[in-house]
This record gives structure tokens, sequence and C-alpha cells, in this order.
């Protein structure tokens, strides 16, 4: 349970970084 857990709260924080390097990329 914990190890799905791990893995959804991985899965969002490359989601977030995703999501701001798409956004400085669009800002330059």
């Amino acid at each position: 349970m914990s190890q799905v857990l791990h893995c959804h709260i991985w899965n969002l924080a490359m989601y977030k970084s995703l999501m701001s390097c798409i956004r400085s990329c669009h800002f330059m």
C-alpha cells in the first residue's frame, strides 16, 4: 500500500516538474 502511495507521489512530483519546465520554456 505504501509503495503505491510513494509511486503516486513520485508521479505527481514528475508532473509538477514537467509543467514548470514547460511553463519556463514558454516564457523564454
